[in-house]
């Protein structure tokens, strides 16, 4: 595709995401129905280009136009990974491998091959004190089970994503609702970003050290020359002097702990995240359900097989929603060993 080509599509196609209209007229006329948002930009709700005598150009007006809008949006895409091979062979086996049952046995009852998709998540964070600096971080979850995905996070460029799915006809994938996996979306981008705010608090605290000093030597003297006049008055002085003194030495002990607080608050750090683009990646996997039975205890509980990945995805605590491997059957509930240990 030619740079000419593909600027006519990126622009045709973000028109149509904004809610406008495109046609092709002839071969190299174009007729635009502008959306809202972008008429309250150009003060014209139509637009007619020939490629021939006015092509797209890079950094042009109606090009910059359309990506300061498109910035402001959250952006979608989708693509697909097709793994040569979906089967997983002999799945019970590989499961033993994978997991540790405390004090009990797995039993495959059945599989079935179906779709999943993952959110490749791009998030813009602000990092705002006096300043305000910015960095972008990718997360990815999965919307069937709403754990992190750092496998897609770390290596989306070398998956050899597809646009299209090559993987038959299988059941089509059914996502958990956003509040589900919200909180998973909050925990991984603490964890990508934590060295980052970590780096930021440790700078603001230097500044904040700085500036509590000078004011302290400031209040300092101020208190120190407040306690020489105090202490040259002698008995003779006035009650009304006195007073007065002793009104200075209180609002000035006043005024210092609001400079405190001022500074305090002039170099609090905060972070504010705003995700600004995302890409579902679609693949197939097997859903397996198998027996677990314990001692005293049998349930039926969902694992997933990545051919992808070849291998099983963790499952999530019981109690605290942690993604984990060894798992101990309480009562009816998956639980992690930081959990067990708890009983």
């Amino acid at each position: 595709m030619t740079e000419l080509s593909s600027l006519i599509h990126f622009f045709s196609s973000g028109v149509q995401e904004l809610g406008g209209l495109v046609e092709t007229v002839g071969h190299e006329d174009y007729e635009f129905i502008l959306p809202n948002s972008l008429k309250a930009k150009t003060d014209n709700g139509y637009l007619r280009l020939n490629m021939g005598s006015h092509p797209l150009t890079v950094n042009s007006p109606v090009i910059e136009t359309l990506c300061e809008v498109l910035s402001e949006k959250v952006c979608v895409a989708r693509a697909f990974l097709n793994p040569q091979r979906i089967q997983g062979g002999d799945l019970q086996e590989k499961w033993t491998r994978r997991f540790h049952l405390a004090h009990g046995r797995p039993t495959l009852v059945h599989s079935v091959v179906e779709e999943t998709a993952h959110a490749l998540i791009h998030v813009k964070a602000a990092f705002v004190s006096e300043s305000k600096e910015e960095h972008l971080y990718q997360v990815a979850l999965n919307l069937t089970t709403g754990t992190a995905q750092p496998h897609v996070a770390t290596s989306a460029d070398s998956l050899f994503l597809d646009p299209v799915p090559r993987y038959g006809d299988i059941p089509g994938f059914c996502p958990l609702p956003f509040d589900v996996w919200a909180p998973a979306l909050e925990t991984a981008f603490a964890s990508v970003s934590e060295a980052d705010v970590e780096k930021f608090k440790q700078r603001q605290e230097r500044f904040v050290a700085r500036d509590l000093t000078r004011i302290e030597d400031y209040f300092s003297q101020m208190a120190t020359e407040l306690i020489r006049q105090q202490s040259r008055l002698d008995s003779a002085a006035s009650p009304h002097v006195k007073a007065a003194l002793q009104s200075r030495r209180a609002a000035l002990d006043l005024e210092y702990r609001k400079k405190r607080e001022d500074i305090r608050e002039k170099h609090r750090l905060v972070v504010e995240p705003r995700v600004y683009a995302v890409l579902l990646v679609f693949q197939p996997w097997i859903k397996c359900l198998f027996q677990l039975s314990s001692r005293d205890n049998s349930r039926e509980a969902t694992f997933f097989w990545d051919p992808v990945l070849k291998d099983f995805q963790p499952i999530l605590c019981g109690s605290c929603r942690t993604p984990t491997t060894a798992i101990t059957l309480q009562t009816q509930t998956l639980l992690c060993p930081a959990c067990t240990k708890k009983l």
